[in-house]
């Protein structure tokens, strides 16, 4: 039975506002949790779920779905920073 872990993933988006500042593409990947503003930076953190046997098992299983959140918030022109911390539930 796996455990469930949070993966905050630090990214820089060119702009999240405008007529529908809403990622939608983002919002059907599963385990998506949201995306929020780092005060005073054009930089997020991008959330998700996982679920893992370990922490290394989710790790792996956070950098195969990065891509997905990449290509979900193309519009921004997101750019993945480092490192990625990841939490247990």
């Amino acid at each position: 039975m796996g455990v469930n872990y949070i993966c905050h993933v630090p990214v820089e988006l060119d702009s999240i506002a405008g007529p529908d500042p809403r990622p939608r593409a983002a919002v059907r990947l599963p385990g998506f949790i949201g995306v929020s503003a780092l005060p005073g930076t054009r930089r997020f953190d991008l959330a998700f779920e996982v679920e893992g046997s370990s922490e290394i098992n989710a790790s792996d299983a956070a950098e195969e779905l990065v891509p997905s959140f990449e290509e979900a918030l193309e519009r921004f022109n997101p750019r993945v920073l480092s490192p990625m911390v990841i939490e247990r539930r």
